[in-house]
C-alpha cells in the first residue's frame, strides 16, 4: 500500500489487481490487472505511480509506471 506524498490518492494491491483511489471522494480512480507487486511509489506530485515486482523468469519487466489520471 502507498499514499502520495500530497495524502490525495491511495494505492493497494490485493494479489492481483491494482487499485488507485482518490482519498477525498474514496472513489476508485484506476484499476490494473498485474501480479506480485512488491513495492508502489508515487510521485512527487501525485501524477505517476511506479511499482516494482520480483523478477520471476518469465518476464524481464519489473518496474512499470502508471499515469494515475481520474476517469470521467
Amino acid at each position: 500500500m502507498s499514499v502520495s506524498q500530497l495524502g490525495d490518492k491511495l494505492a493497494w494491491h490485493d494479489g492481483t489487481v491494482l487499485k488507485v483511489y482518490d482519498v477525498a471522494s474514496n472513489k476508485l480512480i484506476h484499476s490494473i490487472e498485474c501480479p506480485a507487486i512488491a513495492f508502489l511509489e508515487f510521485s512527487p506530485k501525485s501524477t505517476i505511480l511506479a511499482t516494482w515486482r520480483n523478477y520471476t523468469g518469465q518476464s524481464f519487466i519489473t518496474i512499470q509506471l502508471v499515469a494515475v489520471v481520474q476517469m470521467v
